[in-house]
């Protein structure tokens, strides 16, 4: 701002002094006209109008001696005139010069410059007002914050806060005042306040609006996360429901194939009792081999159950192993049915030969047994000596027959 008004002051300077030489030549040139045409100083209305100002005659001017010189040239009282008003104009410039006041209403031209600054403060106004906003209203925010700590470099930090939003604001000020209204018209305060805004809050905005786009990214990326995130939960529930809807619907499924089995199992068991069938030694091998090899598989689908991770394959897993334990026991009824069918049909085949005596001790029973077989059976009494040596000593009888 100082150097802008020193340029214009050595301008108005320079006008002045030029103004000043053109009004010395044109004194000089009026003097010689007088001296040459005498007539012309009787009228004092047009030398008035020719010289924008009037000079008293120095003492000893006689205005008979410019007459009677007129015809000879310019005579020396008129020089010494001359030269004393010419004295008289350089004091005058060096006091206009020292006090920097014009008197004149063409030593400025008032209206290009006021109309020039108008038009820049405008532009100003219109191309950085809205951007002068927003980084006035973040260094607001901030200047209102308390310092993080008590540190020095903290309150520095908040003291050039301050400040900068100090300059912004006397910035925004100049900006904001009427171009019709202004109390000032120099063009260079504006290029200077130019010069700032490009220079110290252009780029504090540009890393405004990196940081609010920063922060919007990170929003936007946290939302989407969020998102994620609900969905993921919202498929695992899903999930989770189907899983419990398919294991309820196996569950009832397994619990309605168990009762048809039972049903089946019961009628095979009423159907054996009622038959009684009997079972070839291959027939009873072949149903062992096939229990043991249901045992095995039932191992290995429960050694599958423990390792498997979904509570669908879980179930699964349960119900075939549940299966085979069924088709084994049903295997173990089928072979002990058979058992017990023939263990019957001995009973049925079987009749004894030893007549049935009441009030025999052991003793008399056992050798009458004996007696019995060995008349009727000697083959089965062959046969079984070893037993009726054990069965004798344990009754405690002693055995005289021709067998032991």
């Amino acid at each position: 701002h100082l150097n802008a008004r020193n340029k214009l002051t050595t301008e108005h300077k320079a006008k002045q002094s030029q103004l000043l030489r053109q009004h010395q030549q044109t004194f000089l040139q009026q003097k010689a006209m007088l001296g040459h045409h005498p007539a012309m100083t009787t009228n004092p209305t047009a030398a008035a109008a020719s010289t924008p100002s009037t000079a008293a005659p120095p003492p000893g001017h006689n205005p008979s001696m410019a007459n009677q010189g007129g015809g000879g040239g310019v005579t020396p009282a008129q020089a010494l005139a001359a030269q004393k008003f010419q004295q008289q104009q350089r004091a005058l410039s060096r006091q206009n010069s020292t006090s920097s006041v014009t008197g004149q209403p063409t030593s400025m031209p008032p209206t290009e410059s006021s109309s020039s600054y108008g038009d820049k403060l405008k532009q100003l106004k219109a191309k950085y007002w809205d951007d002068l906003v927003v980084v006035c209203r973040e260094f607001t925010r901030m200047a209102m914050q308390k310092p993080s700590g008590e540190s020095q470099q903290a309150l520095q930090q908040q003291e050039r806060i301050k400040n900068f939003l100090q300059n912004l604001k006397r910035i925004m000020t100049l900006l904001n005042q009427d171009p019709t209204k202004m109390t000032s018209n120099n063009r260079g305060d504006l290029d200077r306040v130019e010069q700032h805004i490009e220079r110290q809050v252009m780029p504090i905005l540009s890393r405004l609006k990196t940081d609010k786009a920063k922060q919007r990214d990170q929003k936007a990326a946290q939302e989407a996360m969020m998102l994620k995130a609900q969905k993921a939960e919202q498929v695992k529930v899903e999930a989770e429901k189907q899983q419990a809807a398919a294991a309820a619907a196996a569950d009832h499924e397994r619990k309605v194939k168990e009762e048809e089995m039972a049903k089946k199992d019961d009628l095979v068991k009423r159907q054996q009792l009622q038959s009684g069938v009997k079972l070839t030694e291959g027939q009873k091998l072949a149903l062992q081999e096939q229990a043991a090899k249901f045992k095995l598989q039932q191992q290995e689908v429960l050694s599958q159950q423990t390792r498997a991770k979904s509570p669908a394959s879980q179930t699964k897993l349960a119900q075939q192993a549940h299966l085979y334990g069924v088709h084994i026991a049903k295997i173990a009824q089928q072979l002990l049915q058979a058992k017990l069918a023939e263990e019957k049909s001995f009973k049925d085949e079987f009749v004894s030969i030893v007549a049935t005596t009441a009030g025999l001790s052991a003793s008399e029973t056992f050798l009458h047994a004996i007696a019995a077989y060995a008349k009727d059976k000697p083959e089965v009494l062959q046969q079984g000596a070893p037993k009726f040596m054990e069965l004798s000593l344990a009754v405690g009888t002693k055995l005289s027959t021709t067998f032991v």
